[in-house]
């Protein structure tokens, strides 16, 4: 059965879920919705998908469509959720779900009460890298990680009415692509972090430029972890393990990584872990799996890990004197 995707926002990154959905076997892109019906329109004939929808809310009363993809600015997230959950469709939402903690834990509420999927867009985790060398983590190739580093960093101009340095929007390095590196703890760490450390460089509109963490465990495991808006970093995941370390370069977008023993033969070896398409295919494919599967929380990114990251990210956040 061909599963119908019906999707509220017209940016890039919605094109790009449009392309990654044409890898995926028994999907569809059946309907747009947009603030803007000519938006809309030229997306629909842009990417010859779906039908366009004046609104969000005709999109989710359309009983044809069974799941929801949100790819609106952040501080949209939160009611589109509750609009499509509300009409019981599926929801795929983009990072960060949601802005606040309690938000998140009343769309989580609302999902588990209805038998609906909810998914963060954290696709990093569904690509095949990051799959393989989760892998050879749990087969201890590596030995125990003691120590996480990784950072996402990007250099945009400042323009406060963009959605990047926007206070109302929802901008900010941590929001935008903080979601990123704490994921990369939560997903190697158990738990909540036994002691944080954070400092940010605040912009002129209210936004982090800038958020730098230390995330502390026990078994002495640190994560180092970086997000920034305004200075181009290595955007890189190392897994520094006992036995050796694992390195992805562009961590988040991984087609490849590195792996480096300690002792014996210490020869870095590079591993491809190329596309099929965009790499959004993978978690697109995930997300209809788990329904066609009859299961309602993802086992690669399950919505609990969403809920600790924005655990995390509140407590950071408070750190640092960041609110929304």
């Amino acid at each position: 059965m061909t599963f119908r995707w019906g999707i509220i926002g017209t940016g890039f990154i919605a094109g790009e879920f449009v392309g990654g959905n044409r890898h995926v076997e028994n999907s569809e892109i059946a309907g747009v919705a947009s603030l803007n019906m000519e938006l809309a329109k030229e997306f629909c004939n842009e990417y010859a998908c779906g039908k366009p929808y004046p609104s969000a809310e005709e999109l989710v009363l359309d009983d044809s469509i069974d799941g929801i993809y949100i790819a609106t600015p952040n501080q949209f997230h939160y009611e589109y959720m509750k609009l499509a959950l509300s009409h019981n469709k599926h929801v795929y939402c983009e990072k960060p779900i949601t802005m606040k903690l309690d938000r998140l834990l009343e769309v989580k509420k609302m999902a588990e009460d209805k038998n609906l999927l909810l998914l963060e867009g954290l696709w990093t985790n569904f690509l095949p890298a990051f799959k393989e060398v989760k892998r050879l983590i749990d087969e201890d190739v590596i030995g125990h990680i003691s120590l996480i580093e990784s950072d996402f960093g990007f250099y945009s101009d400042y323009d406060e009415k963009s959605r990047l340095y926007n206070k109302k929007l929802g901008g900010g390095a941590l929001l935008d692509v903080g979601v990123y590196v704490i994921a990369m703890a939560t997903n190697f760490y158990k738990g909540y972090p036994s002691q944080i450390t954070a400092i940010s460089s605040m912009g002129p509109s209210g936004v982090d430029h800038k958020t730098s963490m230390i995330l502390s465990y026990d078994k002495n495991e640190h994560a180092n972890l970086t997000a920034a808006i305004d200075v181009e970093t290595r955007q890189q995941l190392v897994l520094n393990g006992t036995k050796g370390r694992i390195i992805l370069d562009e961590f988040w977008r991984a087609q490849s990584y590195d792996i480096q023993m300690y002792t014996g033969d210490t020869t870095k070896k590079h591993v491809e872990c190329p596309f099929r398409g965009n790499g959004h295919e993978y978690i697109i494919e995930s997300f209809i799996d788990t329904i066609h599967h009859g299961k309602y929380v993802n086992d690669i990114f399950p919505i609990q890990q969403s809920v600790l990251i924005q655990e995390i990210m509140k407590d950071v956040m408070e750190k640092v004197g960041l609110s929304y």
